[in-house]
């Protein structure tokens, strides 16, 4: 469950993002076809918004993979020194 934190965390802003896009797509599309002004600009206002907003999010997973990525190689490292160590 807390194993690869990171990459759960920029799929899950991968598919908030994809998620948010189709609505806003949909949602663009019918109101073009009822030729609706103000629901043209929330679904632009919508995708904008979601791309923003996403933004922190995948970054977070990425700073957390790394977190991850540096605490591994430390606990190798200190493992290798006292395998050294005992020899």
């Amino acid at each position: 469950m807390f194993t690869e934190c990171g990459k759960k965390i920029q799929k899950i802003a991968k598919i908030l993002f994809i998620i948010g896009m189709i609505l806003s797509i949909l949602w663009l599309v019918i109101s073009f076809s009822a030729g609706d002004i103000e629901g043209i600009s929330a679904s632009i206002y919508l995708m904008v918004t979601c791309l923003i907003s996403v933004f922190p999010f995948y970054g977070l997973g990425i700073l957390v993979e790394n977190a991850e990525e540096n605490i591994r190689e430390r606990k190798e490292r200190e493992y290798n020194e006292r395998k050294i160590i005992k020899s």
